[in-house]
């Protein structure tokens, strides 16, 4: 009996050699650390650890029709004219509800989009600028969409806050995208 093996069809460039997500990589790190039979308590990741409340479950049940499917990828005009309303009331901000708001599932979904909407084509500005430490997607977002990363590491004498000073010219005159926390 011959046995064959099958290799794995070719790999995007970009999916090759990359390093784990930083929240796996903390995840295998308090693993080996931790010693049997404790339970760490995770800081780390912002998954809710309490029950739902039933009045809520019950009316996540009544919600949901008998057949359903995905939504619209711009989402329902109801939470479009909500929200939009929203940012009048808090920021004094008026957009249109139909061509200049697109509700997302996350952050991450939004920050991977973000750097996809601006980074490509023919244009030179192809760089995004990213303070380290920084959110994890901000980095695998900008190369997923095949942007130049340049990073600049956050000092305890500017508070650890960043400083666009410390970007050189040269690179912002390639920046499609500045990517920063408050």
């Amino acid at each position: 009996m011959t046995q064959t093996t099958t290799r794995p069809g070719p790999l995007h460039p970009l999916l090759r050699g990359s390093e784990d997500y930083p929240f796996v990589k903390l995840d295998k790190r308090v693993k080996a650390l931790c010693p049997p039979g404790i339970e760490p308590i995770q800081f780390n990741i912002g998954d809710p650890r309490e029950r739902t409340p039933e009045f809520i479950r019950e009316a996540l049940r009544a919600a949901v029709p008998e057949v359903s499917s995905y939504p619209s990828v711009a989402g329902v005009p109801e939470l479009r004219r909500a929200a939009t309303g929203w940012l009048q009331r808090r920021y004094g901000v008026s957009i249109d509800p139909e061509t200049e708001l697109l509700p997302l599932n996350g952050t991450k979904e939004g920050v991977y989009l973000l750097a996809q909407a601006l980074v490509g084509g023919d244009d030179a500005r192809r760089t995004v600028v990213i303070p380290a430490p920084a959110y994890p997607i901000y980095e695998p977002g900008a190369r997923f969409a095949g942007a130049d990363v340049h990073r600049v590491p956050l000092r305890a004498e500017d508070g650890w806050r960043f400083d666009p000073a410390r970007v050189p010219d040269d690179v912002w005159r390639r920046t499609a995208l500045l990517c920063t926390s408050t």
